[in-house]
């Protein structure tokens, strides 16, 4: 179960998590009262990325504990995502060919925190 705490710590913190918002409002008053299509998109992708991102962060959290006992269990904002990619066992056959598509989308989770404007490639 995700809470509202995961989602802070997701984000950096509840600040970070207000200022990503507070940028997702700006965006959406700087739209007219029709509605646009092209945002509509954008919005689905960026909520898509983040809901996505955040699942496998979680079991990803929880692989590392299980497969690591020696580091004991994880809080909330001890390692970046980055850094848990780095813990994953390379000769894993369960787990090491989804390390450089779980980096691709920790960038594009990143560049969505810091740019909501940014245009989601059907390669990306």
């Amino acid at each position: 179960m995700i809470s509202i705490q995961n989602v802070f710590d997701f984000c950096g913190g509840r600040n970070k998590f207000i200022e990503f918002i507070a940028l997702m409002k700006a965006e959406m008053e700087d739209i007219d009262n029709t509605r646009d299509e092209t945002f509509d998109e954008r919005l689905k992708v960026i909520v898509m990325v983040l809901h996505v991102h955040l699942m496998t962060e979680y079991h990803l959290t929880h692989y590392l504990e299980f497969n690591n006992a020696n580091l004991g269990p994880l809080k909330d904002g001890d390692l970046s995502d980055a850094q848990k990619l780095d813990l994953i066992n390379p000769s894993d056959p369960l787990v090491w060919f989804l390390v450089p598509v779980l980096r691709c989308l920790n960038k594009l989770r990143n560049r969505l925190a810091y740019d909501p404007a940014v245009i989601v490639t059907d390669q990306e």
